[in-house]
């Protein structure tokens, strides 16, 4: 196993897809009574991935197999498969669908929980097998297709794939969601490759295109999202407004409209950030700076920050 150094995604998690916001750091389905690691299961997960957006499918009952033909194309709602759950039956989350994929792991999967990401990440596991499990993340921009390798054991989820999040296995083991009041983590880019390729010991999948192709033009999401991580990482009690402000700048000087850069999940996080302390931070003062932004005009050249 080759493991070079941790690639953690360089914001916290937060619900939402894409750039819009959904509902913050503080997911949507909370379980205030629970405490934090305390996993839960059946329709409790459900209600967790309804609120990510997700789509099911139906599979068989303690197994993995979706029973219903076509069902890549069949995008269905929680509600639609609660019965089937409640029946006995197996539900899966639609890999691709709500830009959420998933890392699925046979073996070695705490180590590669803490070197990637941390142990409040909201994972899936199996009450009898706390060596496999499933991590949910959420694409930003430039989705990855699967990928499996064998030695190590992994693999990458996304369209036309699903994951088994609730339900019983084969042995008889209840499938668990554990950290149900994180929202799923966000990655950019090319960031799935990058952990791909420093646990499983591939090159990153640019560097095998040919020489024409390597230098690819980022895309305005990826910048969006560095300068978020970067505005997170700079702010502190004091000047949180500051750092919302020049974020907000960032993206007027890139051709933002100041409706996509109130979408920003800057209010959501930046309470986390490690120099906020748990300070309040609301999306009406976040606003009042990008408002701010947009009365001046953009920067040409745009500075980066």
């Amino acid at each position: 196993m080759h493991h070079d150094s941790p690639i953690k995604p360089q914001s916290p998690p937060r619900a939402g897809g894409g750039l819009s916001d959904r509902s913050g750091y503080e997911h949507p389905y909370n379980t205030p009574d629970l405490p934090s690691g305390q996993p839960v299961s059946g329709l409790d997960t459900l209600m967790y991935f309804a609120a990510e957006s997700a789509r099911f499918c139906k599979a068989r009952p303690r197994g993995k197999n979706p029973i219903e033909p076509g069902w890549p194309g069949l995008h269905w709602t929680a509600e639609i498969v609660i019965p089937h759950l409640e029946m006995g039956g197996n539900v899966g989350v639609l890999a691709g669908v709500g830009d959420i994929g998933f890392f699925d792991l046979d073996e070695n999967f705490p180590e590669f929980l803490e070197r990637y990401f941390n142990r409040s990440t909201p994972y899936v596991v199996r009450a009898n097998a706390p060596a496999r499990g499933k991590i949910p993340v959420r694409l930003s921009s430039q989705p990855l297709g699967s990928r499996k390798y064998e030695s190590p054991p992994l693999e990458w989820l996304w369209m036309g794939r699903q994951a088994v999040v609730a339900g019983f296995h084969p042995s008889g083991a209840e499938i668990r969601l554990v950290n149900p009041h994180v929202s799923i983590p966000v990655l950019y880019g090319g960031q799935v490759q990058e952990i791909i390729a420093s646990w499983v010991g591939v090159p990153i999948v640019t560097k095998l295109l040919p020489p024409a192709m390597q230098k690819a033009p980022e895309l305005p999401t990826d910048r969006a999202y560095k300068w978020l991580a970067t505005a997170l990482d700079r702010a502190r009690i004091g000047n949180r407004n500051r750092a919302g402000f020049d974020l907000a700048c960032q993206c007027r000087d890139d051709g933002w409209s100041m409706t996509e850069t109130m979408r920003l999940p800057f209010p959501e996080h930046v309470s986390h950030a490690p120099g906020s302390d748990g300070k309040p931070y609301t999306r009406f003062e976040y606003e009042k700076s990008v408002i701010q932004a947009f009365t001046r005009s953009p920067r040409r050249p745009a500075r980066r920050v």
